[in-house]
């Protein structure tokens, strides 16, 4: 990925608001719980952009009306490693158990949702955990029937000691040759009419 520092509370606010619209048409309450004070984060923001809207897509999907959907971040430390974790919570419909353990499955679908934004693919989830994975994070559910979902994502914070390989944090010098090699590299045109697909 090409990284640049982010706010993540920031960030999650705006990908938010592209579903304020349908959290009033659906009467969902809908809300963020977070200390105020920006997080930042080395990220990829199209990658993680996906991540966010499939995450909330699904959310809005399996939450009956009247429901709530709340995102909450905390920074929390474990053996001397920073990371935060965001957690998008729904009372929605849940995930069956006999699902549950294929859900980041490519192609997996699982259960009808309640309200259809699109026909589904089965490809949003495992795109979720690859793009996770590829930040050095991991994503993880908790579900039940009846009461709802925790997606749950956790990040790790920035330690200028520690880069990946083959992560490029983006300056004005690299955006030049960033731009000059895209050149030099073929061209793939995909066409399709399912945002999904798109992305996978």
């Amino acid at each position: 990925p090409v990284l640049d520092k982010v706010d993540i509370v920031a960030f999650l606010k705006n990908i938010m608001m592209q579903f304020e619209g349908l959290a009033e048409r659906h009467a969902i309450h809908y809300r963020i719980i977070t200390t105020g004070l920006p997080i930042f984060l080395q990220i990829d923001r199209d990658m993680l952009e996906k991540v966010f809207v499939n995450l909330y897509s699904n959310a809005f999907k399996y939450t009956p009306k009247g429901g709530s959907i709340t995102t909450t971040l905390a920074v929390n430390v474990v053996d001397a490693l920073s990371f935060v974790e965001i957690q998008i919570a729904d009372s929605g419909k849940g995930i069956a158990v006999k699902d549950l353990p294929f859900i980041f499955e490519r192609f997996y679908q699982g259960d009808e949702p309640l309200h259809t934004l699109q026909e589904g693919t089965g490809v949003g989830l495992s795109l979720v955990k690859d793009f996770v994975e590829l930040h050095r994070g991991t994503v993880s559910v908790t579900s039940e029937e009846n009461k709802g979902t925790v997606f749950s994502i956790v990040l790790p914070l920035p330690d200028a000691s520690v880069k990946a390989d083959h992560d490029v944090i983006r300056d004005d010098d690299q955006n030049a040759d960033d731009q000059q090699d895209s050149k030099l590299l073929p061209l793939l045109l995909i066409i399709d009419d399912n945002p999904d697909v798109l992305d996978f």
